[in-house]
């Protein structure tokens, strides 16, 4: 049955017969298994000489799929020029910065990028 199971969910299985095998066996496990979402851990928009005119008020996760979902009001006299995102992978532990003009491009890109090139 555990081996049924294990196979279905297409996942592994151990037959621990050691009580201080237990710990490792159930660690080494929990280590093997990748999280499937990035964290956004900042977003800026920035004017034309690089001044932030809004930052994203907290980290956000992105699964695949998701859209990152992020609104502000931007003062008029104040003109987005580009913006900044900071991304994290969980699973490789690896933080990369992402900038891209805002004349050309929408933000749904620079995520679908970011997501690709993680993974």
């Amino acid at each position: 049955m555990i081996r049924g199971c294990a196979l279905a969910g297409f996942g592994n299985f151990y037959f621990i017969y050691d009580d201080l095998d237990i710990e490792t066996k159930v660690i080494e496990s929990l280590s093997k298994t990748k999280l499937e979402y990035l964290i956004v851990k900042d977003a800026q928009i920035l004017d034309k000489d690089s001044n932030i005119i809004v930052s994203m008020k907290k980290a956000t996760y992105l699964t695949p799929g998701s859209l990152f979902n992020w609104r502000e009001i931007i003062p008029a006299e104040t003109p987005a020029a580009s913006i900044f995102v900071t991304i994290h992978d969980p699973n490789s532990d690896i933080t990369t910065d992402y900038s891209q003009n805002l004349e050309r491009t929408e933000l749904k890109s620079i995520i679908c990028s970011a997501f690709k090139a993680n993974r």
